[in-house]
């Protein structure tokens, strides 16, 4: 089955009028398309057909297979109306456009080869062969992906034999197999066997942000943001920023210090009011000797340590919730008569107060 694959002769173009050759469950085939099959990291077109919604394209047999949810009205030979959801295809060839990019610069200024890709809405992540990418590397390949924007280099894919492909430079091996090789290029910056779609232009991907890395496999994977997602992006962080040099009074160069300070002082408090807190709670046991039940607003957690070390009977309760330290058949009997839930062992249990009436009445059987 033949197809002229519009996608590719001419990327930008947003319909055409098709007819259809084949329909194959909710698999439909047309003579010509403008839908770019899911394959090489890039997600498959989506749009409609004379209104009829096409939810995603795939490949088969070398042809794109239009994915339908209702093909009842559809028939071999009708005529009308391909269309693509064009803001998604066209962000699908920047995030495309910006990994050769990206994945070129790593190369070629750094031997970084890339392993594996994915594209998504608005970001990019590459994983390499490297353990370690310095922050000082990153800096240099968003430094130089800018630079190579700002050009506008030409994107160009050719269609040539196997012969003719490897007389070109290219970054990675060919792993198709046939005859047929598309190569894609960015103009004197890269050459790449790929059968995706792509930008005419580096400057139509606009910016490239690096976010983060992370360790995968022993090697580092990537994470870049890219056109719009990138300038989104970098305009919340400034936007963060000011907030933060707001509400910390600190000008930019040392918000980091002003932060780190607020930090210690914050953890330095923290651990002022824990023994504060542990303090109470032993004076709250120590004046309740004799007593069962200690009623508290202090965390229980406050109460543990004492307890371990306590050779005293006690129920702690805060509300709802209850620490019993004493003999687990006075535990295990409430449990069962439910006035109290939960678990523990050796003569240590917490859980929830089911009926405090109940278990205050009883204090004194305790």
């Amino acid at each position: 089955m033949k197809e002229e694959k519009l996608y590719y002769s001419a990327p930008y173009l947003r319909s055409t009028e098709a007819e259809i050759v084949k329909i194959d469950g909710n698999h439909v085939f047309f003579d010509k398309t403008v839908f770019y099959p899911e394959g090489g990291g890039q997600r498959g077109d989506s749009g409609t057909f004379d209104g009829l919604r096409i939810t995603d394209t795939v490949k088969i047999d070398g042809c794109s297979a239009h994915v339908f949810s209702d093909t009842s009205s559809l028939y071999v030979g009708k005529k009308g109306c391909l269309s693509l959801d064009w803001e998604i295809r066209y962000r699908a060839m920047q995030m495309h456009s910006a990994q050769h990019l990206i994945s070129s610069v790593l190369y070629n200024a750094f031997g970084i080869r890339t392993l594996a890709v994915h594209l998504s809405d608005g970001f990019v992540t590459i994983e390499t062969d490297r353990e370690i990418i310095s922050e000082d590397e990153i800096e240099k390949v968003e430094d130089e992906c800018a630079s190579i924007i700002r050009e506008g280099r030409k994107i160009f894919r050719k269609e040539m034999s196997r012969e003719e492909a490897s007389a070109y430079p290219i970054r990675r091996s060919i792993k198709v197999d046939g005859d047929d090789i598309s190569l894609v290029f960015i103009d004197g910056v890269d050459v790449v066997p790929c059968g995706g779609v792509h930008v005419a232009s580096t400057c139509e991907i606009k910016e490239i942000s690096y976010d983060k890395s992370e360790i995968i496999r022993n090697h580092v994977r990537l994470y870049f943001f890219v056109s719009e997602k990138a300038v989104s992006m970098r305009r919340v962080e400034h936007s963060v920023i000011k907030s933060l040099c707001s509400i910390l009074s600190s000008p930019l160069e040392k918000l980091v210090c002003e932060s780190e300070r607020r930090r210690d002082e914050a953890e330095a408090m923290k651990k002022t009011i824990k023994s504060l807190e542990s303090r109470l709670a032993l004076s709250a046991l120590e004046s309740n000797k004799g007593k069962k039940i200690v009623y508290t607003a202090l965390d229980l957690d406050c109460f543990i340590n004492h307890l371990e070390k306590s050779n005293d009977e006690f129920f702690i309760i805060n509300g709802e919730r209850f620490i019993y330290k004493g003999r687990d058949e006075v535990f295990l009997t409430l449990k069962s008569r439910g006035v109290l839930k939960g678990g523990g062992r050796n003569g240590f249990y917490q859980g929830k107060v089911i009926n405090l009436k109940e278990l205050s009445s009883l204090e004194k059987d305790l």
